[in-house]
């Protein structure tokens, strides 16, 4: 039922609606921001914090945190394996559209959050339905989005990612999948237990250097393959656009329905969350008072996260394709292999470890995510402390538990949050407008 409503019905409707959404965004907004990356790279460079509170750039680390998990390895290879490589294409593709909608719904966390705290997206949902005159909708909406945001929390940021810990730890380490599984579930309750301050602090120290390590991996291995990247390019893009088989059936009817741009696109809202409602939260614990600043942070996380890091991935992938295919549906595996098979079987355990950080970063990030939207459901504090215990029971419990139809339990959730999110994101398309276009005259 989960991969036939994914497959056939939300398989097909997100790409339409996260292409047109993002068009439409791009062209109301008269190409602001995407044009001025300039004026989007400053509040990254300048980083101001106040009183103590969350910095612009640690909200930033944070909500990267929440987005950079096994998605990048896992999501990559899996959408190349069925996919084809044109899913890689589809993906950046997305993601460029998609980050329009990322610093929309930044700009709409931070421009409608109150007393300056982060809260839930659901918050905003039904906000701006209730401004509407249409409060029984905006309740119902925010508390799908809510409990949706729970399962997408405990499924992809934690299920998920702890089972590729495990998988990882097991195949390249010989670690007893029991054994890491304690080992995350007491590093997530020790870090999610500690609030935002905790929680951000770890994704300050973690996500910088996974980035940076993860690069040096990637560049090094295309170094050694770049014999292959011409023909890596020219697949990606023969892919991408063939007529039959993995590609588009012919048509726009079957451009939209074809598994590149299917996988190319779930796996692209997979990685970098963009439209869904997730990082926002992330984004409205920063302490800036300017919702377009905070909201051009929101562009380079998607940049970072899915054009440049899943990119990255991608290639190494399908230059070492021929050595890792055997793998088929291990996706951890087969881009440790591609790594390793570029730069030599030293990297398996250095793989491993960033593996564990990423995954690391997402389970704490996602935990987060969690807790303010349990908040937003109940505001029994004791409910908080229960969630990070049932979290850190499911790390436990995935050590020995494959995903099976978690993935698709995590396309669902995330697919009906990024339509929900998106219908109130167009909503407010006049003060995400005002708001952009305000602080563009005042640059000028």
């Amino acid at each position: 039922m989960l991969d036939y409503i994914n497959s056939r019905i939300l398989g097909r409707l997100l790409p339409v609606f996260l292409i047109g959404a993002g068009f439409f965004f791009i062209i109301y907004m008269k190409g602001l921001p995407i044009i001025r990356p300039r004026v989007i790279i400053a509040p990254f460079l300048r980083n101001e914090t106040k009183d103590g509170s969350v910095s612009p750039r640690s909200a930033l680390w944070l909500a990267l945190g929440g987005v950079l998990g096994v998605g990048n390895i896992v999501g990559v290879s899996a959408a190349i394996w069925y996919g084809g490589a044109g899913a890689v294409f589809w993906m950046c593709v997305s993601a460029v559209l998609a980050s329009v909608l990322k610093y929309a719904e930044t700009l709409l966390a931070l421009s409608r959050r109150k007393g300056g705290k982060a809260s839930s997206s659901a918050e905003y949902v039904k906000d701006v339905l209730t401004e509407r005159g249409m409060p029984r909708i905006g309740s119902f909406l925010s508390l799908a989005f809510a409990v949706l945001c729970l399962v997408n929390s405990l499924s992809m940021g934690c299920l998920i990612q702890v089972n590729a810990m495990v998988g990882v730890c097991r195949d390249i380490l010989n670690v007893k999948p029991i054994i890491t599984g304690i080992l995350c579930a007491i590093l997530m309750i020790a870090v999610s237990s500690g609030g935002l301050k905790r929680i951000s602090s770890a994704t300050n120290k973690i996500v910088p250097f996974m980035s940076i390590v993860f690069c040096l991996l990637s560049v090094a291995a295309l170094i050694l393959r770049a014999d292959r990247i011409p023909d890596a390019f020219v697949e990606i893009i023969r892919s991408a656009f063939d007529l039959s088989g993995k590609g588009v059936l012919g048509g726009i009817g079957g451009f939209f329905i074809s598994r590149s741009v299917r996988l190319g696109v779930m796996r692209g809202l997979i990685s970098n969350e963009a439209g869904a409602g997730t990082s926002p939260m992330a984004h409205s614990a920063s302490s800036s008072d300017s919702p377009a600043e905070q909201g051009f942070l929101g562009i380079i996380e998607v940049l970072i996260d899915t054009v440049f890091l899943c990119t990255l991935t991608a290639l190494v992938i399908i230059v070492s394709f021929p050595e890792v295919e055997h793998f088929g549906d291990n996706s951890v595996m087969m881009t440790v292999g591609a790594y390793s098979s570029a730069l030599g079987d030293w990297v398996e355990p250095v793989m491993c470890v960033l593996v564990l950080l990423f995954g690391l970063a997402t389970v704490f990030c996602q935990c987060f995510y969690g807790k303010l939207c349990l908040s937003h459901l109940t505001k029994n504090k004791a409910a908080e402390a229960i969630l990070t215990l049932f979290y850190g029971a499911a790390a436990l419990l995935s050590s020995g538990t494959p995903p099976g139809d978690v993935w698709g339990l995590a396309d669902l959730s995330i697919g009906l949050m990024t339509l929900i999110n998106i219908f109130v994101l167009f909503l407010e398309r006049k003060r995400i407008r005002k708001v952009t276009f305000d602080y563009f005259n005042k640059e000028r």
